[in-house]
């Protein structure tokens, strides 16, 4: 009976992760255009989320993960190889960890909970892309940012990178959370599991 359980949680990774995957390159052809360093407007990280959840946290971790090292493979942008953990591995692997939330709240899942962990976790991948971005991305900081008009604009390496990340991980991490919460309200089964 574990072994079937143990299969079914794999394949839901699988499906779950490939759905993660469409997404993510479906938004490339809506706003991947409007960022040309990499980034787009999108709901993939809702079946990551999902799946972290219905499943729990290693299984969000490992849907994450699966995700972030196949997305390289449609345009992704790599600088070398710790830029590319940080910006793909690491942070979609962090957008699994929404369902920590479920156990801090008993694992009792409702509305709050739901936003809150997909908050939560958006929150850290957008910190992962902060991060890759002052420490690989800074010498890419366009010039005519930093300065116009001879006077300074106040970007710099660690500013740039939380606005240039902001303009399409904010709105990311808002439409998520508005999606996972109402497939939470018309929808309940998806999140709740029943498979003993």
């Amino acid at each position: 009976m574990k072994t079937n359980r143990t299969v079914l949680i794999i394949v839901e990774i699988a499906i779950l992760s490939s759905l993660s995957l469409v997404l993510d390159y479906l938004a490339n052809f809506t706003t991947g255009s409007l960022f040309v360093s990499g980034g787009s407007i999108s709901i993939a990280m809702v079946p990551i989320m999902l799946i972290g959840f219905r499943r729990g946290i290693i299984a969000g971790i490992a849907s994450g993960f699966i995700v972030g090292v196949i997305q390289v493979i449609y345009g992704g942008h790599i600088l070398e190889f710790f830029q590319y953990i940080f910006d793909y591995p690491l942070a979609y692997t962090v957008v699994g960890l929404a369902g920590v939330f479920i156990y801090l709240n008993k694992k009792k899942i409702n509305g709050p909970t739901i936003v809150l962990g997909s908050i939560f976790a958006g929150l850290l991948r957008y910190l992962s892309h902060i991060l890759a971005g002052i420490i690989f991305w800074s010498e890419y900081v366009p010039a005519e940012f930093m300065f116009l008009n001879n006077r300074m604009t106040g970007f710099n390496a660690y500013t740039w990178s939380i606005f240039y990340n902001g303009l399409y991980m904010i709105p990311s991490i808002i439409v998520s959370s508005i999606v996972l919460y109402f497939l939470f309200k018309y929808a309940k089964q998806l999140f709740i599991v029943n498979d003993k």
